[in-house]
């Protein structure tokens, strides 16, 4: 699997991504993986995209689940 990474050009980003149709489609993928209600995508200027999700778990941000 290595060699596979270096060969598509795998790449570590900081920040999770995910494409847009895991958030656009029935059901929503990132909803229910992340176990929330309502999950809505706001689109800002430029390619600063980012969901904003309301949940009522106990994590705070930026906590590691381990």
């Amino acid at each position: 699997s290595r060699v596979r990474r270096h060969r598509m050009g795998h790449i570590n980003l900081i920040y999770p991504v995910t494409h847009v149709w895991y958030t656009n489609s029935r059901p929503n993928y990132v909803a229910l993986l992340l176990e929330v209600e309502q999950c809505e995508k706001r689109l800002d200027t430029g390619w600063n995209d980012f969901i904003s999700c309301t949940s009522d778990t106990q994590l705070n941000s930026e906590e590691i689940l381990k």
